[in-house]
């Protein structure tokens, strides 16, 4: 999903793994660092979601499949769907434009976390040796 250009909100977030950032938002790059305290973590900086919170619903589908396993016919490597080809692609779009609809309806209870309208400049931050356990290298 291509995020739109609102230069003026994005925020660096910081966090101990790229897929949740827990720390933020902050206005530099350099502010998201320090919030790790010396341990290695990520910063991102993100837009916040706003209305571009976005659920796909083959995703959903698939995920479905994937968690209730007397759904899913592991001899095949797709979800088993039945019906003619256009009744499937309907349904699914369907389930997209509920999902769009949710999204534009609810996003704005996304407040925090990995739910980002877009993200950039996402990099690895090492952690900092300390004095104490410096010499044990």
């Amino acid at each position: 999903m291509d995020a739109p250009q609102r230069l003026d909100q994005w925020r660096w977030w910081s966090g101990t793994s790229a897929e949740w950032y827990e720390n933020g938002p902050f206005e530099t790059r350099e502010q998201a660092v320090a919030e790790l305290c010396g341990e290695a973590g990520y910063v991102v900086e993100a837009l916040p979601p706003g209305q571009d919170v976005h659920f796909s619903a083959e995703d959903l589908i698939s995920a479905q499949y994937f968690e209730d396993n007397e759904s899913f016919d592991f001899d095949h490597g797709e979800p088993d769907r039945c019906g003619p080809e256009a009744a499937i692609k309907a349904a699914d779009a369907e389930l997209q434009q509920l999902l769009d609809a949710w999204c534009e309806k609810h996003a704005g209870t996304f407040l925090r976390g990995n739910l980002f309208g877009g993200t950039r400049n996402e990099e690895r931050i090492e952690a900092v040796p300390t004095v104490a356990n410096a010499g044990e290298a």
